[in-house]
């Protein structure tokens, strides 16, 4: 029965990926996530629904618009495949428990907000407000983690993030975290509580000093030289919510 319900969680996956692909052009515009329909962003033509199937209708179109021929960019058909390994590899993890439900939310959402930072270096505040809102109904309803665990979480997070920016200011002399950062630390220690939030961050850190030093080698400089945060810190939540006692016996094994 695995291989059957893995098929319906990657497909499932890839229909909310396309989904996500019109909150990730939509919402930093401020345009409305329903109406006018999808449409090629080139030629205004409205899609039919056979040109909207996902990851199928990019191949069976070469990548290209089917009114005007212009290319569409390969990162729709990623984010719809990356959103469908993400269905499969929670629910290899977690089953069909209550934890899925909540992990499905948190990461879909992650998942746009990430490239919504990556596009405009900025963390909407109707983004972080969706997902905590959210998260907290979800908590409440399927009880993740205990109600103290999560505001502790929210001062912990958020509180050494603005610690971090307060410093950046003054050692600096101009901003080096922007509050969004801040205020999505808070959020992401509200769903996860103190002890993972405040080890996700320290992961999401090490990444992006990982990708930095990439660039480097690659001499390459990192677009304003700003380095968005939001991927980085989901990076380090991905990883701790589903390998925890791994990592976590990983780097206990390098210090003994």
């Amino acid at each position: 029965m695995t291989m059957p319900i893995m098929l319906i969680f990657f497909i499932g996956g890839t229909v909310i990926g396309s989904f996500l692909n019109v909150c990730i052009y939509r919402l930093p515009k401020n345009e409305s996530l329903i109406f006018p329909g999808s449409h090629c962003p080139h030629c205004n033509a409205p899609l039919k629904f056979y040109h909207n199937i996902p990851v199928l209708s990019y191949l069976f179109l070469k990548g290209k618009c089917a009114f005007c021929g212009a290319a569409v960019s390969l990162r729709y058909p990623g984010i719809e495949l990356l959103s469908a390994l993400l269905s499969v590899v929670l629910y290899l993890n977690f089953g069909f428990s209550p934890k899925i439900i909540f992990y499905l939310f948190l990461f879909y959402t992650l998942l746009v907000l990430s490239f919504i930072d990556m596009d405009t270096q900025f963390i909407k505040n109707k983004t972080l407000l969706f997902l905590a809102v959210g998260g907290v109904a979800l908590n409440g309803w399927l009880h993740i983690i205990p109600w103290n665990e999560a505001l502790t979480g929210a001062l912990a997070g958020g509180g050494l993030l603005l610690l971090f920016a307060l410093f950046g200011r003054w050692y600096f002399k101009k901003e080096s975290m922007g509050m969004g950062d801040v205020k999505f630390a808070a959020v992401l220690g509200l769903l996860l509580g103190w002890k993972l939030v405040l080890v996700s961050l320290y992961a999401g850190y090490v990444f992006a000093a990982l990708y930095f030093i990439l660039l480097k080698l690659l001499k390459k400089q990192p677009i304003n030289n700003y380095i968005p945060m939001g991927p980085f810190f989901s990076l380090g939540v991905f990883f701790l919510v589903l390998w925890q006692k791994e990592l976590f016996d990983f780097y206990i094994s390098l210090l003994t």
